[in-house]
């Protein structure tokens, strides 16, 4: 079964859908096609503090991330060509692929650093306990596609 994001706001069973019975999820063609494909600009600024989002020992478990990961992506998603294509995909990835931003269970890390890091060229997840290059995770085939063959 999977989740498909659309214009629509999600709504809680489709939240628990893919945090707990870990669904895969799937940005639909029109939406993807409505994000921008553009390369940002290079914002002139002094330097800038993340938010500061650190979670609760409680709730570091791979549901409260993977709960995280759909809602920001589900928004991310719906910027239109203020989203950027190649962010959606990746988070996309991340939630299909089952891995998780290295460092996101240490107990002083900041989620959206632990994310930042992970999208970024060189970045880290976790699979199955073992830590793995990003760049190889997204080269992994997917479950799904492998039971269609």
């Amino acid at each position: 079964m999977s989740i498909e994001l659309g214009q629509k706001v999600l709504n809680l069973q489709e939240i628990y859908e893919v945090a707990v019975k870990q669904c895969k999820v799937k940005v639909g063609r029109p939406l993807l096609n409505d994000l921008s494909d553009a390369v940002p600009k290079k914002i002139k600024a002094k330097e800038t503090d993340l938010i500061d989002l650190n979670v609760a020992d409680a709730l570091r478990t791979p549901e409260y991330l993977r709960a995280f990961l759909l809602v920001t992506l589900s928004s991310l998603a719906r910027m239109k060509k203020a989203g950027r294509k190649s962010i959606v995909e990746l988070i996309a990835v991340i939630l299909n692929q089952k891995v998780f931003p290295k460092g996101f269970m240490d107990s002083d890390s900041n989620l959206i650093d632990c994310l930042i890091k992970t999208l970024s060229k060189d970045g880290e997840v976790t699979l199955n306990g073992e830590t793995k290059k990003f760049s190889e995770v997204i080269d992994m085939p997917d479950e799904e596609e492998e039971e269609e063959k």
